[in-house]
């Protein structure tokens, strides 16, 4: 197999990095909190899918806390 060179990884980064930062700064924008991230796995799936990937949607669990805080 072919072997990138360094001038290849870097016109790669290039083109990449705008949508990777967006992708980044959206995500991050509206944070979810740990094992409810319903929003960001959706947003994922759909990015899998438009590369081609089958993907299953909510076959995972998300953790509902009955915990009500302090007070």
């Amino acid at each position: 197999p072919a072997r990138a060179t360094d001038d290849d990884v870097r016109q790669l980064t290039e083109r990449q990095l705008p949508q990777l930062v967006g992708t980044y700064k959206e995500l991050h924008a509206a944070p979810e909190l740990s094992r409810m991230e319903a929003q960001t796995s959706a947003r994922l799936a759909n990015e899998l899918r438009a590369l081609g990937y089958d993907v299953t949607d909510r076959i995972g669990k998300y953790f509902v806390s009955r915990w009500q805080g302090y007070g």
